[in-house]
């Protein structure tokens, strides 16, 4: 219950900080001017992802599969995008700053969504399979 209650508020707040609909007249009270917020036209957007974490039953599903497979290729983009190429960037820039290690996890997405022998891919061939069955 609390965790649902803070996730609403924060969603409900960003929410308001974003609405372009919201009227900005340089006055901070918030109190009706004429003009929509410029800043929150132009860069109104927020993503927020809310998925289950990284689970280990003593029994998976494919449905703990699949959250499990979000999380990794989650795990992937972020270290990608924010960590691996800010880190780049800072170099280009020549900004001093102490290098960020961080473990790789493209091991773990290949085996799952590699083409030919990624789990995936193995499970679709057999779903795709002919069903043996055994008659007595």
């Amino acid at each position: 219950a609390t965790y649902d209650a803070l996730f609403h508020h924060l969603v409900r707040r960003i929410n308001e900080s974003i609405d372009a609909s919201r009227r900005d007249d340089d006055d901070s009270s918030g109190g009706g001017g004429s003009r929509p917020n410029a800043a929150a036209a132009a860069n109104g957007a927020i993503g927020v992802l809310d998925i289950f974490g990284f689970e280990v039953f003593a029994t998976n599903s494919f449905e703990q599969l699949c959250i499990n497979y979000c999380n990794e290729a989650l795990q992937g983009l972020f270290n990608e995008h924010v960590l691996r190429s800010e880190q780049e960037e800072y170099e280009r820039e020549g900004i001093e700053w102490s290098y960020l290690s961080y473990p790789e996890n493209n091991d773990v997405l290949n085996l799952i969504e590699s083409d030919s022998q990624g789990i995936l891919s193995l499970l679709s061939d057999q779903c795709r399979a002919p069903s043996s069955r055994n008659i007595d």
